[in-house]
């Protein structure tokens, strides 16, 4: 991580590679801003531009280049994966993450879902190992709304035509107050048992779409469901997974966020997160 957070704030791409020593999905706490499988990816310099998490390149609007390191490999072994990085508001990088927005805003309308739609579609399509039924996490007793059924309607035109969407395949019977302050073991304990299908699944493969990988154990109830009633294999999607937070610059002028930022002649300098609408405050790096 100290690589990566030193490559930020010295305003750098941070690069990391799968044929180091340390296992590739122990960078998926600590991730690069790029992931690549072979030397031979970094020589194409007219593709670097385009290398990110498929699901950031997508939620920014940019060109996307499907590769090895496109899909980040989360660090619960090779059933988890992620299409990008989730920071929070507290982390400098959330200010300039489109797809810690688009996850944020999904929660509330369907604005970001053909961005996050075509992202999962495509990475579904890239995996080695193809699912038979693509199942969400449920939304809990008091959501009326489905969170993930436009951008699986999205998804479902980009993924291999033998890949079933089912977007009602589980449901949620109880609802966790104050799960998100609990532990890694109390969350799992906690929505034990909260989860239930809908069908029999019939020795299906299934790959479950979660919104952001934290903990696991939402999703680890979830599986435990779908195999309880019949699908062979289980694994996991999620739109980002989470990071671990950089330190923070407080903007003494307004109270944001500040970051590194480079000026029109190559200076690089400390900028407020608000600029240029809410705050124009600068120091020097």
């Amino acid at each position: 991580m100290g690589d990566v957070e030193a490559s930020y704030h010295a305003g750098i791409v941070s690069v990391g590679v799968g044929w180091s020593p340390t296992s590739p999905f122990e960078f998926s706490s600590a991730a690069p801003d790029i992931f690549v499988g072979r030397p031979s990816t970094l020589l194409r310099t007219d593709r670097l531009g385009s290398l990110p998490y498929v699901g950031e390149s997508l939620a920014a609007g940019r060109p996307y280049y499907g590769h090895w390191g496109s899909i980040l490999r989360c660090d619960d072994g090779p059933g988890v994966y992620a299409l990008g990085r989730y920071f929070t508001t507290s982390d400098p990088r959330h200010a300039g993450s489109r797809l810690s927005e688009a996850v944020l805003r999904l929660k509330e309308d369907d604005g970001p879902a053909e961005a996050l739609g075509r992202a999962l579609g495509k990475a579904v399509d890239r995996l080695d190992w193809t699912p038979d039924i693509v199942v969400p996490v449920p939304p809990k007793p008091s959501q009326a709304r489905n969170r993930f059924a436009a951008l699986l309607g999205v998804a479902a035109q980009h993924m291999p035509d033998e890949v079933e969407v089912e977007r009602d395949g589980l449901r949620c019977t109880r609802e966790v107050e104050g799960y998100k302050a609990l532990g890694p073991l109390e969350r799992r304990e906690a929505v034990k048992g909260a989860f239930e299908s809908e069908f029999t699944w019939g020795r299906a493969k299934i790959l479950l779409v979660d919104d952001v990988y934290t903990t696991g154990g939402t999703t680890a109830a979830c599986a435990e469901a779908l195999l309880g009633d019949g699908a062979s294999e289980v694994r996991i999607m999620a739109l980002a997974k989470d990071q671990r937070t950089f330190a923070r610059k407080v903007c003494p002028a307004c109270g944001r966020t500040m970051r590194v930022r480079i000026s029109g002649v190559g200076v690089k300098f400390w900028g407020c997160s608000g600029y240029p609408d809410a705050c124009r405050n600068t120091e020097d790096l």
